[in-house]
């Protein structure tokens, strides 16, 4: 067997570290190359945060990330409280720092010279001080950041002025089609009028800050189907106002196996269930129905998205409400999502949905790290998302505890032959680390952590997600 590191199964071939090759045959007796896309180390793009005070700024230096390099590529931020009532922050490089717009109101956009998102810097962005700072930047207060870096096959940001025209012509810069387009006039109030691929015509729009299904319009979007460099928009009342200004934000379509980013649809079956095949686990879902009155849902694997269970935190972009915490609704799989039958029976919904991070690691410490219990939040202290732990009182009898960010706010006991028990303070919604802090320090506790990673052989099966017999254990890792 060749040396170095097996890291998944998928379609008959295993994955490995070896300069990113592919091994083909089952017993691993011969390698095709596979270099990873590009946009593979570019996947990453949600990032929690606590608010540290009216008068402070937040940097975050977020590697391995769309947020990287914001402005030397450009992308779009987006905002939200999670505990509270909050509005839904939109600022992009595009229009510049200080700008906003929001995504649950018809509001014009909102400039403040201090305040929102103040600064996009070479590994992120910075929050300050300034009007309504309790949505994004009030101490001690719970938020989530979603960063899309302008990037072929994934995202673009394109302004534009309108100019009464039927039909106006815009180019973007995806090179393939949009899958979706959400657009905002920035200088007068208007609904968030967007076009999916996915709702049977380019005379057919959403409106993001509502719920309604789908209607119908012949100018919005001109009524034609966008290409991979060109989208039109039109109405001389609705997205081409002579003089207004405009922003729209495109989302691609990629099926292809490297692609990142898809724009589909489903419909559920008589109880509510669905199940979606994208080719890859997703880790950021945007979903409305379409066919029917419903509000978005955001939902992603950072603040909660297990398989099964109630684990599952809501953001709607179509309101300022707080999150909707422990609820069942979807759940990854290795090759997409389904959904829990909580959803409405035979419902049509669209949906957006990008790919789980796969960048390599270079080191061992990106991918494994050891912590005792800390008095800070989250307790068990590390530099990376914890997919995993294994978790034990070190100088005294007791159980060896077990838990995973699939499972959520559960464990089992490796020495027990009992199903998974509730663990409220089992938080994995952290960029650096897991468990909910308490305030106080308690060393004899010990967390052993581990991040999912193409260059180690890891595996977080479920029995929706199981691997080949030969890798059939709940939890593994192996380094080289």
């Amino acid at each position: 067997m060749p040396s170095g590191v097996i890291t998944n199964f998928k379609d008959g071939k295993y994955i490995s570290s070896i300069n990113g090759k592919i091994a083909t045959s089952t017993d691993l007796s011969t390698w095709t190359y596979y270099t990873p896309p590009a946009a593979y180390k570019i996947t990453n793009n949600g990032y929690f945060f606590y608010g540290q005070a009216s008068a402070s700024s937040i940097s975050f230096a977020k590697t391995n990330s769309l947020s990287a390099d914001i402005p030397g590529k450009g992308g779009m931020v987006w905002l939200k409280r999670r505990d509270a009532i909050g509005v839904h922050y939109l600022a992009d490089t595009v229009r510049g720092a200080g700008y906003i717009v929001q995504s649950d109101t018809t509001t014009q956009q909102q400039y403040s010279a201090t305040g929102y998102v103040s600064a996009f810097g070479g590994s992120g962005f910075t929050v300050t001080a300034g009007p309504n700072y309790e949505a994004y930047n009030q101490s001690a207060t719970p938020y989530a950041s979603w960063t899309f870096r302008k990037a072929p096959k994934f995202f673009d940001v394109v302004t534009y002025t309108g100019d009464g025209a039927a039909t106006k012509t815009l180019g973007h810069f995806l090179g393939v089609v949009p899958g979706m387009i959400v657009t905002k006039c920035t200088s007068t109030a208007n609904d968030w009028y967007t076009y999916h691929r996915s709702l049977g015509g380019a005379d057919k729009y959403l409106i993001i800050n509502g719920t309604n299904a789908s209607a119908t319009s012949t100018t919005l979007f001109g009524n034609t189907t966008p290409t991979a460099t060109q989208f039109t928009v039109g109405g001389a009342a609705g997205l081409n106002i002579n003089g207004a200004t405009y922003v729209a934000y495109l989302f691609a379509h990629d099926a292809s196996a490297d692609g990142i980013i898809q724009c589909g649809s489903f419909t559920t079956d008589g109880s509510g269930n669905a199940t979606v095949n994208l080719g890859w686990e997703p880790q950021y879902l945007m979903v409305k129905s379409s066919s029917d009155i419903g509000g978005w849902r955001l939902v992603d694997s950072l603040r909660g998205m297990s398989v099964g269970g109630s684990n599952d935190a809501i953001l709607q972009p179509n309101t300022s409400g707080a999150e909707f915490a422990n609820l069942s609704q979807f759940s990854p799989s290795a090759t997409g999502f389904y959904t829990d039958a909580t959803f409405p029976a035979s419902t049509t919904f669209i949906y957006l949905a990008i790919r789980r991070p796969n960048k390599p690691p270079t080191t061992g410490t990106q991918v494994f790290s050891a912590s005792s219990y800390t008095a800070l939040n989250p307790a068990y202290q590390t530099d990376f998302v914890v997919d995993a732990s294994f978790y034990k009182i070190k100088n005294t009898v007791g159980s060896w505890q077990i838990a995973s960010r699939m499972q959520g706010a559960v464990t089992m006991q490796s020495d027990s032959t009992a199903a998974e028990a509730a663990q409220a303070n089992w938080k994995w919604d952290y960029n650096n680390g897991w468990r909910l802090g308490t305030g106080s320090a308690f060393p004899e506790y010990y967390s052993w952590m581990f991040r999912r990673a193409p260059a180690c052989s890891m595996w977080f099966a479920t029995p929706e997600q199981a691997a080949p017999p030969q890798f059939r254990i709940r939890w593994g890792l192996r380094l080289s």
